[in-house]
């Protein structure tokens, strides 16, 4: 329902582009509503072990959709044909978005991303 509203006031002003949005804004939306019944069935887990990383990872995401978002602004997606080009831009700013993200949490030391990569290493050492 959220996704829904908030997507026909978004597309009106601002086209695709406000679906987009609205999705993101109703996806932060029902992840938040989760917590609030998750945290209501099991108490409170919303203490240092789940705030921390999730406030240190916020810089790295702002910085991916900075970048993302320069890298994308560069095409006009309205014009139709220019597929190749387009999926370069797309795959540019994927791929960039991925390297900022990653270099973010590296930089604000997020333990979960140095275990993901632990995992993928014995993962990679297993499959040899």
């Amino acid at each position: 329902m959220v996704n829904a509203f908030v997507g026909l006031l978004l597309m009106r002003i601002y086209g695709f582009a406000g679906l987009a949005a609205a999705l993101t804004i109703s996806t932060v939306f029902n992840a938040l509503m989760l917590i609030i019944i998750l945290q209501r069935k099991t108490g409170s887990f919303l203490k240092g072990a789940l705030l921390a990383p999730l406030f240190k990872a916020l810089p790295a995401c702002f910085a991916m959709a900075f970048v993302v978002n320069m890298i994308l602004a560069r095409i006009d997606w309205t014009v139709a044909g220019q597929v190749v080009s387009k999926s370069l831009v797309l795959a540019l700013a994927v791929s960039s978005g991925v390297v900022v993200y990653l270099a973010g949490c590296s930089l604000f030391r997020i333990e979960e991303i140095r275990q993901g990569w632990d995992l993928l290493r014995k993962r990679k050492q297993s499959g040899q």
